[in-house]
């Protein structure tokens, strides 16, 4: 995993005491290690303008289509757009050919994303 610098950005987070501020976040080997202002590093820097960090958002309504209608959404292609977006879960709709209904359906959405980066709940 990279380290990065998240240069000013706002953290949008009730609960933090950073909530509402622009700050730095260091992040080493996956690891948030330092938020604050000015932070110097030789990481790799991530810096735009009106750039928001927040806890990772839930989707309760993903159409990812498969199995059945994958030539409209995959599990592997709706993980990368959940991922692009900021979801770290989806609940994914049984609106697939055959159903997902089923235990052995289910098993099946669940080993096909077995390690993946987005949480997928069927």
């Amino acid at each position: 995993m990279d380290n990065i610098l998240i240069k000013k950005a706002k953290i949008v987070d009730s609960k933090s005491s950073f909530n509402g501020k622009k700050v730095d976040i260091l992040i080493e080997k996956g690891i948030i290690t330092k938020i604050g202002k000015d932070i110097k590093s030789k990481h790799q820097v991530i810096e735009f303008k009106n750039l928001h960090v927040s806890a990772g958002w839930f989707d309760m309504h993903a159409n990812f289509r498969d199995p059945g209608f994958e030539y409209q959404e995959d599990l592997t292609t709706g993980i990368k757009a959940a991922q692009k977006g900021g979801f770290t879960g989806v609940a994914v709709m049984p609106s697939t050919s055959p159903c997902i209904d089923t235990k052995s359906s289910v098993e099946y959405i669940l080993n096909k994303t077995k390690g993946a980066i987005v949480d997928i709940y069927p």
